[in-house]
């Protein structure tokens, strides 16, 4: 673990927010590295409540987001600091909570410095091909060739199929990094994924090692029907040896997608095992 050689501490990150009536959204934004058992490195972004330098007594839910750099951060951390930021002068208060980004840390692999000003530029659609990968290899079940993807996209079969390894780092390293750090209330933690990062989400539903570490699980069209469908075969697979899954699960796709009958399975599946501090929701978008 290296997160401490290249992180900023929240303290200092919320003494730079300016003094204005509303604040700036990532003005309390730290930035962290750490690096896997099996050294694989990872930017972790933490998004802290506004007041969370003012009430040193208060901890907070934490609500951790998959794909962070790419859209979910910045989309879940604007929701959340404006939603909040507004709704407290409207209403007196509403529940607030940290948010934790993950995403592989490979940009400095795409990046060029120009030796006469020092601008930074960074090779866009080959960092998008890296992270691609890196997400099939973290957030995918098993080694298989991608049904989906743009003409002439490169083959994810030999990098595929690692979600066990992250489901550890994210259960042995990253939870208590983060709860050592940050003052987190340990039985209310979320995880969201999309898509690939959705599936990730289910993988950890089933991976004994992470069951017990969430409260609620959220996932926007999961890739469930990677494989062939390699979750129902894992999920049967690990049945009867692991815990019982005690959380609220939210999962939901858009009508087009074609996956309703899919996550329909999956609801019904779990909820077959028993479990009866188990809650899932199903919900179909239109549009």
């Amino acid at each position: 673990m290296d997160g401490s050689a290249r992180s900023r501490s929240p303290r200092r990150c919320a003494d730079r927010r300016p003094n204005h009536d509303a604040p700036l959204v990532f003005a309390t934004t730290c930035t962290h590295r750490l690096t896997s058992q099996v050294g694989l490195r990872y930017k972790i972004m933490v998004s802290l409540p506004f007041a969370y330098e003012q009430g040193a007594s208060s901890s907070y839910p934490a609500v951790y987001v998959l794909d962070a750099e790419n859209y979910l951060f910045p989309l879940l951390a604007t929701a959340a600091r404006t939603g909040h930021y507004f709704a407290s002068r409207r209403r007196g208060g509403c529940p607030d909570f940290i948010i934790v980004g993950i995403v592989a840390d490979i940009e400095d692999q795409f990046s060029k410095v120009d030796a006469e000003s020092g601008h930074i530029s960074i090779d866009v659609p080959n960092l998008w091909t890296g992270l691609r990968e890196s997400r099939a290899r973290d957030y995918l079940p098993t080694a298989a060739e991608s049904p989906w993807g743009v003409p002439g996209a490169g083959s994810l079969k030999d990098v595929s199929g690692h979600v066990a390894e992250f489901c550890t780092f994210v259960a042995t390293m990253l939870i208590p990094f983060v709860d050592t750090t940050y003052r987190t209330i340990a039985s209310q933690r979320a995880i969201v994924g999309k898509s690939f990062g959705g599936s990730c989400v289910a993988h950890m539903m089933i991976e004994p090692i992470c069951i017990p570490l969430f409260s609620h699980f959220l996932l926007c069209s999961p890739s469930i029907a990677w494989d062939d469908e390699a979750f129902f075969r894992l999920e049967e697979e690990s049945n009867m040896s692991r815990p019982k899954l005690r959380a609220a699960v939210l999962v939901c796709a858009g009508e087009h997608e074609g996956s309703s009958k899919l996550i329909e399975r999956f609801k019904q599946t779990l909820d077959s095992r028993g479990c009866p501090d188990l809650r899932i929701t199903t919900m179909c978008l239109s549009g």
